[in-house]
């Protein structure tokens, strides 16, 4: 059968497809705001063929330029061009005075066709007080649009009320730590499913999540020492707390698959977690006040992320390593002063909610101290026994020139510790960076092997100034011929066994 489509319904047709952006968002107009033009009678004059194409490709263009300011300017080139701006699916606003911005919003305001998505970015430069902040956002809430990025780059610290954002499906806020939304909405955001608010801080969290009802992603700072939140929908949270000290930590998330914490706590946080679809989990802890662990050392932070979360590069040493892995980071310090309160170092950990970590990552901080004791302790923690597969040490002395260890220090004890093993099952590699070869260094390596059955690995990084300690190590390599034991300099260039070593294989 024939045929009998018209050429002006074909061009309807042409006024509905779905345009898509540089960026890879799809928008649909419907309806357009302008009549498609023939191309025989282009409005710019018979030689302006740019301007004779349809508004489709017109937008397009213009979403090129990637700045309101610059698609507005291109009114001036014809009438055909005049107002066509206004219809690009993205607003973006960047080094633009806040007062034309709201002039421009409260313009489209009323257009039959709001953009879907607005950008907007403030530098201090056009910053001012939480007045002029508030009076912006008034503004962008009556633009109503479904996508909103919001950054205020202001360098003071500014209060203002979160306005309700009815219709919007996602918010990104980006400031600079330093705005605090201390009043919430009385209504609901009911489409809203995903909000980040960087660098702002809202005092009442489980406020704002019980009326975002459909939200699914969530990134917030805290600014009271309670984290509460009790939400069905959220797959995706993380929440920090820079400028509060964190003691109580209440969740009940049934549907939660993500968690990112940042917070700084003493020892007495405490911490009740509902998350039964819970897969991956970050926990960066900082401690307030130094805490002693095991009587001499103190705990100054604990650090819980998967493999993948360190970014290229950071996961070197272990290329094979499961990318959903759990990796345990702490940073550990040889004290100085005599601190009463010890802290309970399994309890502590017992609140980092993962415990099948397989990677532990240990910076000690030793001041020249003997730090053998004190792994002997900590690697006895029956659940660092049972997981880790891989054990990373990174070894600083804090000093210039390294000081030797006084007599009947506390660092040494127990002094047995020498002759002790550890039941290390899962242990299948050893990285030790910063090593100097001394014979507490070397005893340790010793504890190390005789404790670990399933010892494949064992690479060490050699401080600046070693010592020529290299030939004792590979001797004591020796001693575990199933073992591949690599040495090498701060450069990264592997120092080769001396020749009686290989006669000896």
């Amino acid at each position: 059968m024939e045929d009998t489509k018209s050429p002006d319904s074909e061009g309807k047709a042409d006024r509905f497809r779905v345009m898509e952006l540089r960026s890879g968002r799809r928008v649909r107009r419907s309806p357009p705001p302008r009549r498609v033009r023939s191309r025989r009678a282009p409005c710019g004059g018979a030689d302006d063929r740019l301007s004779a194409l349809p508004d489709d490709m017109l937008l397009l263009v213009l979403a090129c330029l990637r700045r309101a300011r610059s698609a507005a300017r291109t009114s001036i080139l014809s009438r055909c061009w005049r107002d066509l701006w206004t219809c690009l699916p993205d607003l973006t606003f960047r080094d633009v005075a806040p007062a034309k911005i709201e002039a421009v919003l409260a313009r489209l305001a009323s257009s039959p066709s709001v953009p879907a998505m607005l950008d907007i970015e403030i530098p201090p430069t056009y910053c001012a007080d939480d007045g002029r902040l508030s009076q912006l956002l008034d503004s962008v809430v009556r633009f109503s649009q479904r996508e909103l990025i919001f950054g205020y780059l202001f360098g003071m610290y500014l209060e203002a009320d979160l306005p309700c954002f009815p219709r919007a499906t996602s918010i990104e806020f980006n400031c600079n730590n330093n705005i605090c939304f201390t009043q919430l909405p009385a209504d609901e955001f009911s489409a809203l499913e995903k909000l980040s608010l960087g660098g702002a801080s809202i005092i009442d969290v489980d406020t704002l999540v019980t009326r975002c009802p459909r939200l699914r992603m969530l990134s917030v700072s805290v600014s009271t020492s309670d984290i509460k939140v009790h939400s069905l929908s959220l797959q995706t949270l993380r929440v920090s707390g820079y400028l509060v000290c964190i003691s109580n930590i209440d969740m009940l998330t049934p549907m939660l698959k993500q968690l990112k914490l940042d917070i700084q706590t003493d020892t007495d946080l405490s911490v009740s977690i509902s998350a039964p679809m819970l897969k991956k989990v970050e926990w960066f802890r900082s401690f307030r006040e130094m805490n002693l662990l095991f009587g001499f050392w103190y705990l100054e932070s604990t650090d819980m992320r998967t493999a993948d979360s360190f970014g290229p590069g950071g996961g070197d040493y272990w290329r094979n390593e499961d990318s959903s892995a759990h990796h345990l980071c702490l940073l550990i310090v040889a004290s100085e002063v005599d601190l009463a309160q010890e802290v309970e170092f399994a309890q502590e950990m017992e609140k980092l909610l993962v415990i099948d970590f397989s990677v532990l990552d240990l910076t000690l901080l030793t001041r020249g101290h003997v730090f053998g004791a004190l792994m002997w302790r900590l690697l006895g923690w029956h659940q660092i026994c049972a997981a880790t597969k891989r054990l990373l040490v990174h070894l600083s002395s804090w000093y210039p020139e390294r000081e030797a260890c006084p007599a009947n220090c506390p660092c040494d004890e127990p002094k047995n510790w020498r002759c002790q093993s550890i039941s290390l099952m899962c242990l299948e590699e050893v990285h030790i960076d910063g090593f100097t070869g001394d014979d507490h260094e070397c005893d340790f390596l010793k504890l190390i092997f005789r404790s670990s059955p399933m010892l494949s690995k064992v690479s060490l990084k050699l401080e600046l100034e070693f010592g020529g300690c290299t030939k004792k190590i590979y001797n004591t390599f020796l001693a575990y011929p199933d073992v591949e034991g690599y040495v090498y300099l701060v450069s990264g260039e592997l120092v080769p066994p001396p020749s009686d070593y290989l006669a000896c294989l």
